[in-house]
């Protein structure tokens, strides 16, 4: 065989793995690579009174901070906790509340009291959900079927990032809100 027709040869078949290669990614990894971000059309509304957020320590605890499955608000203790979009409380216990959004999706609401919702209750946004026990509120937001915790930040409407935006403008943060995408169950 001469020299030409084997570097044609060798081009042929590289160009064959790289089209193949580039097939499969399109159509298999391609379309997989969102699935543990959850549904990416999900926007939900900010959880507490804007009035009622402090910054005494950080203002803010960030989603993935020392491993952390949810962002953490500092607030007025006995400040209102609100629903951030419509859905079926899943859960009440131990002053969490979780509730399913839509198909996989569910956030969940810590250190509440004076929980008003009970389990299987439909909520609208804005309705009420509890109180905050403490000097923090925890939220979360959960796709259950990858089974992954997610940054609430990316699911806030434009309100919401505002808000947080403001609070972390005040302890002159200007780093990443999210300091990861996910964190597995």
């Amino acid at each position: 065989m001469d020299t030409g027709r084997g570097k044609s040869i060798v081009l042929f078949v590289l160009l064959g793995v790289f089209f193949v290669g580039g097939i499969v990614f399109a159509f298999l990894i391609l379309p997989n690579m969102n699935r543990t971000l959850g549904n990416t059309d999900l926007k939900v509304g900010f959880p507490l009174d804007m009035t009622d957020l402090r910054v005494l320590d950080d203002g803010v605890g960030l989603f993935c901070k020392n491993k952390a499955k949810t962002m953490t608000f500092e607030v007025r203790e006995g400040s209102r906790v609100m629903a951030v979009k419509d859905g079926t409380v899943s859960f009440v216990g131990d002053g969490t509340v979780k509730i399913e959004l839509d198909t996989n999706m569910e956030v969940e609401y810590s250190s509440l009291s004076r929980i008003s919702v009970q389990e299987s209750e439909y909520v609208l946004l804005g309705d009420t959900i509890g109180y905050a026990d403490s000097g923090e509120v925890s939220f979360g937001i959960t796709d259950t079927k990858e089974r992954v915790y997610l940054c609430p930040y990316v699911y806030f409407n434009d309100e919401g990032k505002e808000i947080v935006n403001r609070e972390l403008d005040k302890i002159d943060y200007f780093d990443s809100i999210c300091l990861c995408d996910n964190l597995n169950f």
